[in-house]
């Protein structure tokens, strides 16, 4: 506590008495985003990234503040975007791993199928594999949002610094 707010008080009280040191209503702090970007954050995480150029199938911070900046002009710091969805009424949530159903037998026919394939194919055939976690298409362990109360499943801001 400084002196001079000390001071203040003392003529607070002194013109107003003991209600003079109740705390006022103020302010605070002014919003660092307008609303017309917090409806286009809203707008972005109701939909897809592809459909918005993006290659991607989940948005990041760092992808949204970029977007905003080339659509709208808006110079949105990542940490920013991070903030929005609370206010927008969704929560942080993370994806839970589920594998669907599978049938034992099917996949040991589909499995059988891939071995053969690959045992008759001739030696100037590439096979590829890929692990779409490690390339990045399908991430295992990003954060999504969700309507507050609601399921998750949207997409969804996750730090990218």
């Amino acid at each position: 506590m400084t002196g001079p707010m000390v001071y203040k008080w003392f003529d607070r009280f002194d013109e107003e008495g003991p209600s003079g040191l109740y705390d006022r209503d103020r302010d605070g702090r002014p919003k660092k985003i307008t609303d017309e970007v917090e409806e286009e954050i809203e707008r972005l995480l109701e939909g897809d990234p592809t459909e918005e150029g993006e290659n991607a199938i989940r948005w990041t911070t760092g992808r949204i503040a970029e977007h905003l900046d080339r659509e709208l002009g808006a110079n949105v710091h990542p940490e920013t975007v991070r903030d929005a969805p609370g206010r927008l009424e969704y929560s942080w949530t993370r994806p839970r791993r589920e594998l669907p159903p599978t049938d034992p037998e099917a996949y040991r026919k589909r499995l059988a199928a891939i071995v053969e394939a690959v045992a008759e194919a001739d030696e100037e055939t590439s096979v590829l594999v890929e692990d779409e976690t490690i390339l990045g298409a399908v991430s295992s362990a990003s954060a999504h949002v969700a309507t507050r109360g609601g399921a998750a499943g949207r997409q969804s801001p996750r730090g990218k610094r």
